[in-house]
């Protein structure tokens, strides 16, 4: 099975500690944020995975050279900054499978089944699956909005400072999920791709209860710090 990781990003929220290093590069206890990801596809059965990479570059092969664990690393090399889209998009060239591919994004950490959430994409029979989370408030991420009868109302992106659903930035995608003609090589995955589209989409919602947690903000990076290793499932 394939994996995509989006790790291109510039981590400019982070402040100075991403000056010299990317953001799924700093280290979480005794290694990159990034390990413990490829650990946990790992474990679920993937055997390579994509890594979408721009933004000091050069650092993710050197890191991802002295890993311990057997997955295979491939890398979609951006020149220019391409967004989660077009990164997505650029990273398919790449798979040499016709079956469904998880796109995660390279800052955040679940303890997600996925082989839960491929199964359910495969019973689908969609060419998109979203992972949900229920959060307190939705004001840093993607914001899902449902009806009376939970069909999809709306996508926001970013989201309300409210109670609802997010998306956690883990999919499942079909390779032809992009048509050829789909927007140019740069655009953001959820503010031009998904937050127009959804209700032509109509994706497959996947929810989970799972912990979950990303390190995009000094905030987030610390408590990530302080309790990652204590809630990774063995």
């Amino acid at each position: 099975m394939y994996s995509i990781i989006l790790a291109g990003g510039f981590g400019k929220r982070l402040g100075k500690i991403t000056k010299k290093v990317p953001k799924p590069l700093l280290k979480i206890g005794k290694k990159p944020f990034i390990l413990y990801l490829l650990d946990s596809l790992e474990k679920h059965g993937f055997k390579y995975t994509i890594i979408c990479v721009h933004y000091l570059k050069k650092q993710f092969r050197d890191v991802l050279s002295q890993k311990n664990n057997k997955i295979e690393t491939l890398f979609s090399e951006e020149e220019t900054p391409l967004g989660t889209g077009g990164a997505i998009k650029k990273a398919l060239n790449l798979v040499r499978s016709s079956g469904p591919i998880l796109v995660h994004n390279g800052d955040s950490f679940t303890n997600l089944n996925y082989k839960r959430v491929i199964e359910s994409h495969l019973n689908s029979k969609k060419n998109l699956t979203i992972v949900l989370k229920k959060i307190k408030s939705c004001k840093r991420y993607g914001q899902f909005i449902f009806d009376e009868k939970f069909e999809i109302k709306e996508f926001i992106y970013p989201g309300k400072n409210e109670a609802g659903y997010i998306n956690i930035g883990v999919y499942v995608v079909s390779k032809n999920l992009f048509k050829r003609d789909d927007f140019s090589k740069n655009f953001s995955f959820e503010s031009d791709f998904l937050a127009p589209k959804i209700l032509d989409i109509k994706p497959n919602i996947f929810i989970t209860e799972d912990y979950f947690i990303d390190i995009g903000t000094p905030k987030d990076f610390k408590r990530a710090s302080l309790e990652l290793e204590k809630k990774i499932k063995s």
